[in-house]
């Protein structure tokens, strides 16, 4: 079979479709995958056949805000990027049987439509309208109904931004306009829920087809910052620090880019002497803990308190630490949890109701303590 996969984004948007893809090819079939050119490494390491899009995946990171802000951004985002979407998928879709994408390419389900063939998309959060709160909005404590109205909203927001750039498309495909948005992404397109349903239970006003495929991870795919890949292990380094006791905390924010990383650092260095735990800081796209005094590179003090950690699987790690602190954006997450831990596979609200981890602290809120010397 000839599975064409595609992705755009962070780290936790595309190593889970790499990881995808690396498991087709070792099934046999005949694969190719088109990602931003930041990941060609890491599609030739995994053995992928691929392709690459033009992007700068890290000043799109960067522009990200929160709230509205980011929902404005990824449409932005979404609409810059359709015309180079539309030409490589409509290319490496050209006798293909299969169309595998995140949730973050807006072509996929015009393409699919005009090759007849059936789309997939892996949604890291439950990107079905309903009474479930939709990703990327500031409120997600609303009852049922207000969380119907903010996904007509948004939909009807989306529609607005993307509609001109389909529609083109759609004209050059010989295709009918797009359709209200809500049938564009799921009419036709089977929903791959890659969440734990815990923290997702379906909706019963979900329409489409859809299904849950949580399994923790994919052959050690990792979120946010991290590097993914079953047959990695730790950093030597990194293993005799975990090694010591008491077991660390681990701080950081994977490829969520945060204002003020100096100011960030600071205050992890700070909390770490006042509190007198050990703690590994992961430093990501934003640089934490590569700003403190004996830094070098991504290397910590192993006989220190801090330790500084580049790409590393989440996967290992979790489970030898004595909590987390991650961002909370949509993104995926491995398990095990351990105590406090704050993951990032859903709106973090949705955590702390569950009792997966603790309530949210924003990062806004943190450097409003740091300036006022708060708690």
């Amino acid at each position: 079979m000839r599975i064409v996969l595609t992705s755009r984004g962070s780290r936790g948007d595309v190593y889970p479709i790499i990881e995808i893809a690396a498991s087709l090819v070792r099934s046999g079939h005949s694969v190719v995958m088109a990602a931003p050119t930041f990941f060609a490494h890491r599609l030739r390491d995994r053995r992928v056949p691929h392709r690459c899009y033009s992007e700068d995946t890290l000043a799109v990171m960067r522009g990200f805000g929160s709230g509205w802000g980011a929902a404005k951004t990824a449409l932005d985002w979404f609409s810059s990027s359709v015309d180079e979407q539309f030409a490589v998928m409509l290319e490496e879709t050209r006798n293909a049987d299969v169309l595998v994408t995140s949730a973050n390419e807006i072509a996929a389900p015009t393409v699919a439509e005009y090759r007849r063939m059936p789309h997939f998309r892996v949604a890291y959060t439950p990107l079905l309208p309903g009474t479930q709160p939709p990703p990327l909005v500031p409120w997600q404590g609303l009852p049922p109904e207000g969380n119907r109205l903010m996904w007509r909203v948004l939909n009807i927001g989306t529609g607005l931004f993307i509609r001109r750039y389909i529609d083109r498309w759609r004209r050059r495909l010989s295709l009918p306009r797009m359709g209200p948005v809500r049938d564009y992404f799921t009419g036709n397109s089977h929903t791959l829920l890659a969440i734990h349903p815990t923290l997702a239970p379906p909706c019963p006003t979900w329409s489409g087809r859809y299904r849950f495929t949580y399994c923790g991870h994919c052959d050690g795919a990792a979120d946010g910052h991290e590097s993914s890949g079953a047959d990695e292990g730790l950093d030597p380094d990194l293993e005799r620090f975990l090694a010591a006791e008491p077991p660390p905390i681990y701080v950081g924010f994977g490829s969520v880019h945060v204002k003020h990383p100096r100011r960030i650092t600071r205050m992890i260095l700070e909390a770490t002497r006042r509190s007198g735990c050990r703690v590994v800081i992961g430093s990501g796209w934003s640089g934490l803990g590569q700003f403190r005094p004996g830094a070098h590179g991504h290397r910590g003090e192993v006989n220190g308190p801090v330790f500084v950690a580049g790409e590393t699987p989440h996967s290992i790690l979790f489970e030898r630490t004595a909590g987390v602190a991650h961002h909370g954006a949509p993104a995926p997450h491995t398990p095990p949890r351990p105590p406090g831990y704050r993951s990032s596979s859903c709106p973090s609200s949705r955590i702390s109701t569950t009792g997966a981890g603790v309530s949210t602290v924003s990062v806004s809120d943190l450097l409003l303590s740091d300036r006022t010397g708060s708690p």
